[in-house]
């Protein structure tokens, strides 16, 4: 069908263009084309008549094809081919003559081969025929027809922009035929890229220019098109809701439109608003329209549409007005007044449904009035009366609820499928009311008017429960008995009367007749026979569970009595679930233990209860100290409530604590988290653990490098782990002192430090050892020179520590400067005289060997000024206060000491052997004694005085997970105080 519309439009096209031939009877056209086919055929190529033919034989063909393909649309075609063949062949000699047509005739052949191409979907040719056009110098007036016609093309495949221009070319060539189309069309190419307000001011010029209210010239400047018109000012209304909007344009809407369609278009204008969600605005134009409306059915349509949109403006008053005002045309009219009755009831009670479930919660009185007046012009709709009832019962307004009831049983009288519904809704609505003369009407109402009877047993029921909830428990019982003893009752519902009747008899703790009507109540229910018989087990386990919030150990003695072999699966878990809860909190936590392994060898447990079981035995486990079944517990349970990274981590707690392979757990806790800082001090604690620290600290190293204190740690840490094997240790020293990233921190200084000391201590022997050698004059001058580049090299070594600025580095290392300095100036100075020489000789060289020496002299004086200032420093509290809290440390620390001592005067090396002490030996752990706390606390897991205890004793063993575990406990314990 779409296919068959542009054909139309197009052929509309191709009706408006053609040219002007003769329109002869189909069997003389026929003729004429035979006739002027062979006459073309026989004319010569350069005769002169040959174009005129070939042309009149085209455009006969054109025109034979346009009328078969109107039959053709008009037969309801869906594939319409009548008139291609025509239509190639009028193309074909179109071209065959377009290059010897003379200049007035190209145009209008290129616009004919245009028209052709376009019904033969040759767009593309077409488009070429139209440029072609422009190109040539043709007249005005078919030059506006090519860009009407390329306007059009463009038009139809939604490139507006394209358009655009050719309908201003068409606009701006006033002898154009199609003016108006142009200018109708360039107003949808500014709506359509969204120039809304362009759009609106070309479709205002189009209303208020004479020469513009036609497609087309055809109608003559000045004799307006009404239909043109008419379709031009709803499609102002329909742009004006697109774009902001005054009262002023409104009132050109109205104005500009012819007075046919004023109003029409008035309401389209609302229609549109309300369509495009333009509340507002919606409200303002069919106000507007209302004022102006005379016609009453007119009014009643403004009025319905009115009413939702106030409403959705929150013009809750109003929106209750304008229903009400349009609720009381409809009764005037004795209807809507037209054929679309069912449409404006729709709406209107469609507004009543919006309105309840946006105030589903809170229902007004406006509301409720607003059903009330749908109510009453549509008595019939009961399901409206029911929404009513609904909304008066929120409001508790129980008399109007009922009144609703009432009128949609009225309503229902003769629909037995929906009266017992709305009985029973009315019921309910009686019970929620508390108003006994109320519930007294509705059940009287029901059992009178029930016709299925379906649920007149439950009523009776009913009548008996409340008559047990209101505590009458004597004539509850009796009730309830009668009940379950009439057969003709639903099995199911004699059962609960039975069931309930006992319960009555239990809260009069009447044994005797709770012994007999369950005898009774056996023999009457043969399938239920069980059920009685365990219905003591029932009691005891709803007795148990009915002192539980008071009195613990009464609720557990109670629950003794129960004999869970005679139970059913249900009260067998109801039975260990309470002896589980029970025994936790009277503290008998074998009997909780044992109950809980009960407990999961139940079938057909719910993910839920298993969860609960797994939860108890983790917690219990915990509580006792038994850390591998809290692990196993606790990897079983889904912990629907804790994060993954958290579950992953208590997880890793669990196996440090249960001595396990912790790693795996840790190792899935840093790919959760995302606590950067949680994440180091894992990390940390993974190096720690690890059988292979170096290789862990590498795994874990992008972890670790944001805390560069905690990784200099760290590898401090490891090193002094290495430190039994000397060729692993300095290895692993020199890769520690290649990581910039803890250069700065204390570890990297420490480590630097040791490093240093530790080379230095062979640089020190060797220059300790070398001495002058004066045995030749050769061997002299050698070994001279030589110490001189030793002691040269002794003091760059000292530059790098001083340049460091640690003290124990630049103490080493300047002493040895200092010292060697000196003994080599003593040496030079004692070396003897050259044998020969005169006196005055010997003094010359005794002058010049002393000026040699001097330099040494001179640096060993400076040196020893220098350590004067760094032996005078605080130097003593700070090694002092490094050696006792060295900890795992000693060992640097140690050789550190030593180091210093080879440097030291005496009073300062018996003070450094001072700082030798051995760390204290701590207390050996007992591990006789860890477990007989352990069992202290497993017997009193509460008791705050065992958990310090056992954690004093855990603190000697350096189980340092334990005692962070306990220090956590005793924490909770005294913030939640001693019960579990």
């Amino acid at each position: 069908m779409q296919r068959r519309s542009i054909n139309l439009i197009l052929m509309a096209s191709i009706i408006l263009a053609a040219p002007n031939i003769s329109y002869a009877q189909a069997e003389p056209q026929d003729l004429l084309i035979e006739k002027l086919h062979r006459i073309n055929l026989n004319l010569a190529a350069n005769d002169t008549s040959k174009i005129p033919v070939t042309l009149r034989l085209a455009d006969l063909l054109a025109e034979r094809a346009r009328g078969a393909a109107l039959k053709d649309l008009e037969a309801g075609c869906v594939e319409c081919k009548a008139g291609l063949k025509d239509r190639s062949r009028a193309l074909e000699l179109y071209k065959a003559a377009l290059s010897k047509a003379g200049p007035d005739q190209k145009a209008k052949v290129l616009i004919q081969m245009g028209h052709l191409n376009q019904l033969l979907n040759n767009d593309s040719d077409a488009k070429s025929n139209y440029i072609s056009v422009l190109a040539a110098s043709a007249p005005d007036n078919m030059t506006a027809e090519a860009h009407l016609a390329l306007a059009e093309m463009a038009f139809k495949k939604n490139k507006h922009s394209e358009a655009k221009p050719h309908y201003q070319k068409v606009l701006d060539t006033r002898t154009a035929s199609g003016r108006g189309l142009a200018a109708y069309r360039s107003a949808w190419c500014d709506f359509s890229m969204g120039q809304y307000e362009s759009a609106v001011e070309q479709i205002k010029n189009i209303l208020k220019t004479p020469e513009l209210q036609t497609r087309t010239s055809a109608a003559g400047v000045g004799q307006a098109d009404q239909g043109f018109l008419e379709e031009v000012s709803r499609d102002l209304a329909t742009f004006l809701a697109r774009k902001s909007f005054s009262q002023k344009e409104l009132e050109q809407v109205y104005k500009l439109s012819p007075e046919s369609t004023r109003l029409s278009n008035v309401l389209q204008l609302a229609n549109e608003f309300e369509r495009t969600g333009k509340k507002a605005e919606a409200v303002e134009v069919w106000t507007y329209a209302l004022e102006r409306i005379s016609n009453p059915v007119l009014k009643l349509e403004a009025l319905v549409h009115l009413a939702p949109l106030k409403y959705k403006e929150n013009q809750t008053d109003e929106a209750l007005k304008s229903f009400t005002s349009a609720l009381n045309l409809w009764t005037e009219l004795k209807g809507c007044g037209d054929n679309n009755c069912a449409d404006k009831k729709k709406i209107l009670r469609s507004f009543l449904v919006n309105w309840n479930q946006s105030e589903k919660k809170t229902p007004s009185g406006n509301l409720q009035k607003a059903y009330v007046a749908f109510a009453q012009v549509f008595p019939d709709d009961s399901q409206v009366q029911l929404w009513g009832a609904q909304v008066a019962e929120a409001r508790k307004d129980w008399s109007a609820a009922a009144q609703f009831f009432r009128s949609a049983l009225k309503a229902q009288e003769n629909d037995t499928a929906k009266i017992e519904s709305t009985l029973l809704s009315f019921l309910e609505m009686s019970e929620n009311s508390k108003l006994e003369p109320l519930w007294q009407e509705a059940s009287k109402t029901y059992l009178q008017k029930t016709t299925k009877r379906s649920k007149v047993f439950e009523v009776r029921y009913q009548q008996a429960r409340k008559t047990y909830e209101a505590g009458n428990n004597a004539d509850a019982a009796e009730l309830l008995h009668e009940l379950a003893l009439e057969k003709s009752a639903p099995e199911s519902l004699r059962t609960q009367a039975a069931h309930l009747s006992l319960d009555a008899l239990g809260q009069l703790k009447d044994e005797v007749r709770m012994q007999n009507w369950s005898a009774e109540f056996a023999t009457a229910f043969k399938s239920s026979a069980k059920d009685f018989k365990e219905i003591s087990q029932k009691t005891l386990l709803s007795q148990s569970a009915r002192l539980a919030s008071s009195d613990s150990e009464a609720a557990w003695q109670t629950l003794l009595k129960v004999n869970a072999s005679e139970a059913t699966d249900a009260d067998k878990k109801i039975y260990l679930k309470n002896k589980i809860i029970l025994a936790e909190k009277t503290k008998r936590w074998n009997e909780a233990g044992q109950a809980i392994e009960e407990y999961l060898s139940l079938k057909e447990l719910t993910a839920e209860e298993r969860e609960f079981a797994l939860a108890q035995k983790t917690w219990l486990a915990e509580l006792r100290l038994d850390f591998p079944t809290a692990l196993k517990s606790f990897e079983k349970m889904t912990t629907p409530t804790l994060k993954p990274e958290q579950k992953s981590l208590k997880l890793a707690l669990y196996a440090d604590l249960a001595g396990v392979e912790s790693r795996s757990y840790y190792q899935k806790f840093l790919g959760q988290t995302k606590e950067t800082e949680l994440k180091t001090e894992i990390a940390a604690q993974l190096v720690r653990n690890s059988n292979q620290p170096e290789k862990e600290l590498q795994q874990q190293y992008s972890f670790l490098k944001t805390n560069p204190e905690l990784l200099g740690r760290l590898y401090a840490e490891i090193y002094v782990k290495s430190m039994t094997d000397e060729k692993a240790a300095a290895k692993y020293l020199k890769a520690a002192l290649t990581d910039r990233i803890i250069e700065p921190t204390i570890w990297g200084k420490t480590l630097w430090r040791t490093d240093f000391l530790q080379n230095f201590k062979s640089v020190q022997k060797k220059v300790s050892t070398s001495k002058v050698d004066s045995s030749t004059q050769k061997t002299l001058t050698k070994t001279i020179k030589s110490r001189a580049q030793e002691l040269e090299a002794v003091e760059k070594i000292a530059a790098s520590a001083i340049q460091k600025g640690d003290w124990s580095a630049q103490v080493v290392s300047l002493s040895v400067v200092t010292q060697e300095n000196q003994r080599f100036y003593e040496e030079l100075m004692s070396l003897a005289i050259p044998a020969g020489l005169t006196p005055d000789e010997e003094s010359q060289y005794m002058t010049i060997l002393g000026q040699q020496a001097a330099p040494f002299k001179t640096k060993a004086d400076q040196g020893q000024a220098k350590l004067n200032e760094f032996w005078n420093s605080s130097w003593k509290e700070n090694l002092k206060k490094s050696a006792l809290e060295a900890g795992v440390f000693h060992r640097l620390v140690s050789q550190e000491i030593e180091m210093l001592q080879t440097v030291a005067s005496a009073d300062n090396q018996k003070l450094l052997k001072s700082f030798e002490t051995p760390v204290a030996i701590q207390e050996k752990p007992n591990f006789k004694n860890i477990e007989m706390a352990r069992n202290e606390v497993r017997q009193s897991p509460f008791d705050k005085s065992k958990l310090e205890k056992l954690l004093d004793v855990e603190k000697i063993s350096k189980n340092f997970a334990m005692v962070q575990y306990l220090e956590t406990r005793i924490k909770q314990l005294n913030e939640k105080g001693s019960q579990p």
